[in-house]
C-alpha cells in the first residue's frame, strides 16, 4: 500500500477494473505498521470498490515485517471498520484477513479473531508450514515461496508440504512471475530465478489445486514482479530505498496479465475459453555478462539461502507463450540472426496455451519474434549499461493476434500430468510416472497437462506392489550379493526399465566394505574413538549395519551407503534366523544386502545359515509416496 500513497480513487478505479479484467477476484491490501499512508489509502480503495459496484473484493493482509509488529487493539479496529464494508473479501461469513510474517504475535491472534470473527490465513513462510500450523492460531496458511532459490525451475515441494500440514485446511499458494530488488536502503539486493516461472507456477496451481491463489504483486515495482500497469506517480520505493536506478522504467508487465482470463478460469472452474488469439515475449535486455552486477546476488544470505552469481540463476533466454485455437509456428532473430525457436508444450488437442524458450547466447541487437505469421518487434538486447550495472528485470512484450471463434479447450478434468521434474534421485522414476498422470507432489513437480496417456503393459511400471497374506503393499526387493551390492533379484524380462534403474542406483550407493574392523560403539566398547568408527565408511557414505562374515568377535564388515540414500542404522534391520534362513523384509522395506552370516542391527542370531541367506532390510523413504492414495480392490 505505500506504493500507492499519491494514489487518487479515480487510480484506484481503473487499477480495480484492469484487475477485474483479469479475472482476479479480489486485491490483498499489504499494509506496514505506522505508515501514514494507511487511512487514506484503504479509504480510497474501498470508495473506488463499492463506485464500481462492489463485486470486486478487497482484504486486509498485515505486514509484520517492514516496520515492526502490529499492535494487536492497532489490528481490531482496523479489522472492525472495514470488514462490515461491502466491498470487503468474506469467506462464508467471515471476513478473511492474511499477514506478511509476524508468528511472534502469533498469541494476538486469539483475541483478534474472537473480537472480529475473522477468518485467519497467515504468511509465516519464515517457519514453514508445520511449525505455523502449530503455533495455533491459523485457520489457513498462505506461503509465500513462489520462487526457485538455485539455478533450476521452481518446483512445487514446499506447497506439498503446505498441503500435507494442513490436512485438508486452506492452503493459499503463491503465484509470482519475476524477482529482482537493488535497493540498499531496505538492505535488498538479490534475485530469483524468473523465466518460465509465470506460466510454470499457473500449471503448478492446476494440478495441485489449491484453494486460494495469491498473485505476487500488483504494483510491487521494487522486486520487479509486478503486473498492474505502470504508474509514475508509484515509484516512491526507489527513492525510500537509494536504489542506484529505478530498472521498473519502460518495463511494462501487461502481457503477462493479459492470459489471466484463460489461466483463472482453467484453475477455478476447469473450463476456460477464448475468442481472441494473443501472444507474449520476454527477456532481459542484457545478458548475464555484459554489465557489472552492483553486488546483486542470486538468493539472499539474509534468508540463510547459498548465493549464487546472478547470471548463474538467471537465463539468457527468450521466452514467449501464446493463445491459439490451431497450431502456429515460431521463429526468433536478434540482430538479424535467426535462432532455433520451437514450442516446448503444446496442447493436446492444438487448442489453448502454447509455450516455449529460445537461448540468445551473446547476441545482440533488436527482438523480432514471427508467430502464426504476425510479428512482434521487441525492444533490442544490448551491452548498454545503466550507470555500469546490468537490468535484470524482465522486458515483456504483447501482441493480439486474430479473432476466432469461441474456443473451448480441453478442461483439467479431461487432462492429467503429461511431464515432470523431480529430485534427482527420483529423475528416471519420474519421467516414466509423471507421463502417466502420476506425479505425487511430494517427490515431482508437474510440468505439462495433457490428455492422459493409456497405461503400458503391467511389465512396464515403475513399482511393482506385490498382495501379501495380510493384504499389505511392498515394494520390490533390490537385493545384494555377500560384499557387493546390486543382484539383479527379478528374472530377466520381468522387471521394466525403471526398475532395473532403480536397482542400479541402489548399486551405486552401496559399498561393502573388504576388511573385518571393531563395530563396538565408541568409548564404552574399546575406547575406540566414535569418528574412527564412521572413518570405516568413505566420505560421503554412512553405515547401516555390518555383516560378521566370519569375522572374529565384534568385528564385522561395515555395509555403507550414500548419505542421500537416507538409509540409517535405525531405519535397518537383518532378518533372518540361523540354521535354515529364510530372511525376508517387510512390506515398505528394501533388501540392500545379503549374508549367510549377518551383524547388526539384528532380529535374529549372528549365527551362519547352513541353508539360505539373511537379509539387511531398510525403510524405504518413498514407499509412503509412491503407494499413497494406493488401495486393494475387491478383485
Amino acid at each position: 500500500m505505500s506504493n500507492t500513497e499519491s494514489y487518487t480513487i479515480a487510480d484506484w478505479e481503473d487499477d480495480i477494473s484492469n484487475a477485474a479484467a483479469a479475472h482476479i477476484d479480489a486485491f490483498v491490501l499489504n499494509i506496514a505498521v505506522g505508515e501514514g499512508t494507511n487511512g487514506a489509502s484503504l479509504s480510497n480503495a474501498f470508495t473506488a470498490a463499492n463506485n464500481l459496484g462492489g463485486a470486486f473484493k478487497l482484504l486486509l493482509s498485515y505486514d509484520y515485517a517492514g516496520n515492526g509488529l502490529w499492535p494487536e487493539d492497532q489490528v481490531i479496529t482496523m479489522i472492525q471498520r472495514f470488514s462490515s464494508n461491502p466491498a470487503y473479501y468474506q469467506r462464508g461469513s467471515q471476513p478473511l484477513v492474511s499477514t506478511f510474517e509476524g508468528p511472534a504475535a502469533s498469541a494476538d491472534w486469539t483475541d483478534i479473531k474472537a473480537q472480529t470473527n475473522c477468518f485467519f490465513i497467515p504468511s509465516w513462510s519464515s517457519l514453514g508450514a508445520a511449525p505455523a500450523l502449530a503455533k495455533g492460531t491459523a485457520d489457513g496458511l498462505f506461503s509465500w515461496a513462489a520462487w526457485p532459490t538455485d539455478p533450476n525451475n521452481m518446483n512445487t515441494f514446499t506447497d506439498a508440504s503446505y498441503f500435507d500440514t494442513l490436512a485438508g485446511k486452506p492452503y493459499m499458494m503463491g503465484v509470482s512471475p519475476w524477482y529482482y530488488t537493488n535497493m540498499p536502503g531496505f538492505r535488498k539486493n538479490w534475485l530469483w530465478r524468473g523465466g518460465s516461472l509465470w506460466f510454470d507456477r499457473w500449471i503448478h496451481a492446476m494440478y495441485l489445486q489449491p484453494e486460494y491463489v495469491q498473485i505476487i504483486t500488483w504494483n510491487d515495482y521494487g522486486e520487479s514482479h509486478h503486473i498492474g500497469p505502470l504508474r509514475d506517480k508509484a515509484y516512491v520505493a526507489f527513492e525510500k530505498g537509494r536504489s542506484p536506478f529505478k530498472y521498473v522504467l519502460d518495463k511494462s508487465h501487461d502481457g503477462w496479465r493479459h492470459f489471466l482470463p484463460f489461466l483463472i478460469d482453467l484453475a477455478k472452474t476447469n473450463r476456460t475459453s477464448f475468442s481472441q488469439e494473443m501472444a507474449t515475449v520476454w527477456y532481459r535486455q542484457n545478458s548475464s555478462n555484459a554489465c557489472g552486477t552492483g553486488g546483486t546476488t542470486g538468493n539472499t544470505a539474509s534468508q540463510l539461502q547459498p548465493t549464487f552469481n546472478p547470471g548463474e540463476v538467471m537465463e539468457d533466454k527468450i521466452f514467449f507463450a501464446a493463445l491459439f485455437g490451431a497450431p502456429a509456428p515460431i521463429s526468433v532473430a536478434v540482430g538479424g540472426i535467426s535462432l532455433p525457436a520451437t514450442w516446448m508444450h503444446v496442447p493436446s488437442d492444438g487448442r489453448g496455451l502454447y509455450r516455449g524458450s529460445v537461448a540468445y547466447g551473446g547476441a545482440t541487437g533488436s527482438v523480432v519474434v514471427i508467430v502464426a505469421g504476425s510479428a512482434i518487434a521487441g525492444k533490442p538486447i544490448s551491452a548498454s549499461c545503466t550507470n555500469g550495472l546490468g537490468n535484470w528485470n524482465a522486458n515483456v512484450e504483447f501482441a493480439l493476434g486474430s479473432a476466432i471463434a469461441p474456443t473451448t479447450p480441453l478442461g483439467l478434468d479431461q487432462v492429467g500430468c503429461t511431464g515432470g521434474t523431480a529430485d534427482p534421485k527420483y529423475e528416471q522414476l519420474c519421467d516414466f510416472s509423471c507421463k502417466y498422470d502420476y506425479c505425487p507432489r511430494g517427490a515431482y513437480t508437474c510440468t505439462s497437462l495433457g490428455t492422459r496417456r493409456a497405461l503400458p503393459a503391467s511389465r512396464n511400471v515403475f513399482v511393482s506392489l506385490q498382495q501379501m497374506s495380510h493384504r499389505s503393499l511392498q515394494l520390490p526387493r533390490h537385493t545384494v550379493s555377500r560384499c557387493g551390492c546390486a543382484a539383479d533379484s527379478h528374472r530377466a524380462g520381468t522387471a521394466g526399465p525403471v526398475v532395473h534403474h532403480a536397482e542400479r542406483q541402489l548399486a551405486e550407493s552401496c559399498r561393502a566394505q573388504p576388511h573385518c574392523t571393531d563395530q563396538r560403539d565408541g568409548p564404552a566398547g574399546t575406547g575406540m574413538d566414535v569418528d574412527m568408527l564412521l572413518s570405516a565408511c568413505p566420505n560421503g557414505m554412512i553405515k547401516v549395519g555390518w555383516d560378521k562374515d566370519g569375522c572374529k568377535a565384534n568385528y564385522g564388515k561395515s555395509i555403507c551407503y550414500a548419505i542421500n540414500s537416507r538409509f540409517t542404522m535405525d531405519t535397518c534391520i537383518w532378518r533372518g534366523g540361523g540354521g535354515d534362513c529364510n530372511g525376508q523384509c517387510h512390506p515398505g522395506e528394501v533388501t540392500t544386502a545379503r549374508s549367510s552370516w549377518c551383524g547388526q542391527p539384528t532380529k535374529g542370531n549372528q549365527d551362519p545359515c547352513s541353508r539360505g541367506v539373511k537379509v539387511l532390510c531398510c525403510q524405504a523413504p518413498e514407499f509412503e509416496l509412491v503407494t499413497r492414495g494406493c488401495r486393494w480392490t475387491g478383485w
